[in-house]
């Protein structure tokens, strides 16, 4: 802690120092040279409290605490260095903890360094997004692409038999690599991944099946291509080899494998090892008046990466996206129509297909008003697989939504005022009479509110007030209820701002031949000063407490420091 708060102190007096470095009087008669070197940033402490009673016993009760920092560096010859760092009180028992702190070097536009916790992004089927504890390096002079990071992916997670919602890991490293020529809007990369786990890392019962040692070996390409400012091309596909258990068998011992001896020095093919692939394109016009978007998407049964967190595969779909803009764009038409069905393998019972198309009508006449349409269908198929389907169990249905939204805003020389309502309609519509009883619900929501701000009083005020109607066979639920929120800005450089928020929430549920009424009480309160231009201390205090059948109550408060440079 004295470690930070030192650093702290130090870059907001190296700041200040710079600045009045860098600062010339009239009589000097020279001229004030740009600082080779500017930093800036925020720096923020925090602590508070959180208890919570009902639903049987007392929840948990702590103090939690956390620091906060943004640091952004900035050289006359070209770099730039954002840095950030968060630590917390917060559980650290997952395999990416709360705490962090990482640094992406950008310098001139063509060359990133990553170090620490990052998130690098190479493409939708191999890196995409994945946070790792590591370095990496991305070089984009002239036309080349190149990319290369390598970091601990998951950190090892003992298993502890005295905590039985704590799940083992084992610690995962690997690096991924980018290779392409191009610029930022017309490219084409190669990249690879290849992760996998440390089985030594933490130590397992023998019979523990939950938790088994994995590996992937991941290879992509990816590709946009811009036509004459008017098309644009786009290609994302992937194979990927993942070895669910890294101890099982080679599959070299049971069948024979043409260069071998080279693929093993990369990846070992095991019988827990899948061979699955990802593949995407698209083609899309836009001009002033009418533009559209063709793509698709095929992603096989069970494909994943380590480089991305989750995939939604077993799918292949076709959508079409045209749009129109009409009258100086005061108009949009927004259309959307897609076919997506699962089973690409035949291994399912059944295969579901899927007709999705939706429609939007965008009318702004002016800046002050604007309205918006919308409806969407979702339909739900089924047709028999490798067995034959019961028409008991068929799966037909008809998810509906529509939806209007109206804005109105009116400005005046000190204040403006701004009309919003909205309301939605849902309905699951079941084809199949058998299951209908039980499936079918509409849904109803209305919202309308209004909020003032003046610019001279420095205040501002809100009122919300929203319905939601549900029903289905045996069940009908209603919430409903106000909220109103102010804000306001005081002493003449608006240093002290006190905000507040409540809200009630009336409800009333019949299930079966049960009745439940109850309320909530959602309430929250904030000030926060300003003092010497760079600090600000905040106080915030919250309460919800919910009455009826679950009864329960939840308070938190925070106060927190930070420091501005």
């Amino acid at each position: 802690m004295k470690t930070i708060l030192f650093i702290v102190i130090l870059t907001s007096n190296f700041t200040s120092i710079l600045a009045n470095d860098s600062t010339q009087t009239k009589a000097d008669s020279i001229k004030i040279p740009a600082p080779k070197l500017s930093i800036t940033g925020d720096w923020s402490i925090s602590t508070g409290y959180y208890k919570m009673n009902g639903l049987d016993s007392p929840r948990g009760q702590f103090n939690p605490w956390g620091i906060n920092g943004k640091l952004s560096i900035k050289t006359s010859n070209g770099w730039f260095v954002p840095i950030t760092m968060v630590y917390s009180s917060q559980n650290n028992r997952f395999r990416q903890p709360y705490n962090q702190a990482g640094a992406s070097p950008l310098y001139k536009n063509w060359l990133v360094l990553h170090g620490g916790y990052r998130n690098v992004y190479f493409s939708p089927f191999t890196l995409a997004g994945h946070t790792f504890l590591g370095t990496g390096i991305e070089l984009n002079p002239k036309k080349l692409r190149f990319g290369f990071i390598y970091g601990k992916f998951n950190r090892a997670i003992e298993n502890n038999f005295a905590e039985p919602d704590r799940i083992p890991f084992f610690k995962r490293t690997g690096f991924a690599s980018r290779i392409g020529v191009g610029t930022k809007t017309n490219y084409l990369d190669l990249i690879v991944l290849k992760v996998a786990d440390d089985v030594n890392s933490i130590s397992l019962p023998a019979d523990y099946q939950y938790t088994k040692p994995a590996e992937n070996l991941a290879f992509g390409i990816s590709s946009r291509l811009k036509i004459k400012k008017k098309f644009m091309f786009e290609l994302d596909g992937s194979v990927s080899a993942y070895t669910r258990d890294s101890r099982t068998e080679a599959i070299a011992e049971f069948i024979s494998i043409k260069f071998y001896d080279v693929i093993k020095k990369v990846f070992i093919p095991r019988v827990s090892t899948q061979l699955s692939t990802a593949f995407q394109s698209s083609i899309a016009y836009k001009s002033k008046f009418f533009n559209t978007k063709i793509q698709y998407k095929r992603i096989e049964p069970e494909f994943k990466t380590m480089g991305a967190y989750y995939f939604q595969n077993d799918i292949e779909s076709y959508t079409f996206n045209p749009n129109v803009n009409l009258f100086k764009s005061k108009l949009k038409l927004n259309t959307s129509i897609g076919l997506q069905h699962d089973n690409l393998l035949n291994q399912k019972k059944t295969q579901t297909n899927r007709l999705i198309g939706s429609a939007a009508v965008v009318y702004a006449p002016n800046e002050s008003f604007s309205t918006d349409f919308s409806y969407s269908n979702y339909g739900i198929t089924q047709k028999a697989g490798y067995l034959p389907i019961i028409d008991t169990l068929r799966i037909a249905q008809n998810n509906k939504t529509l939806s209007l939204n109206s804005i109105y805003m009116r400005i005046g020389e000190s204040n403006m005022q701004t009309f919003m309502v909205s309301a939605i309609y849902q309905e699951l519509q079941d084809l199949n009479s058998r299951t209908a009883l039980f499936n079918e619900n509409q849904n109803w929501n209305y919202n309308a509110s209004y909020s003032y701000q003046n610019l001279l009083s420095n205040f501002d005020f809100s009122l919300n007030y929203s319905y939601t109607l549900t029903k289905s066979a045996d069940i009908e639920s209603v919430f409903h209820g106000p909220t109103a929120s102010f804000n306001k800005r005081f002493l003449k450089e608006n240093n002290l701002v006190l905000s507040s928020n409540v809200g009630f929430m009336f409800s009333q549920q019949k299930i079966y031949e049960f009745n439940d009424n109850g309320s909530v009480i959602n309430a929250s309160a904030n000030a926060s000063y300003t003092f010497l231009k760079k600090h600000t201390l905040s106080l915030n205090w919250s309460l919800i407490q919910n009455k009826g059948q679950q009864a329960f109550s939840e308070n938190r408060g925070a106060i927190e420091y930070q420091l501005n440079f």
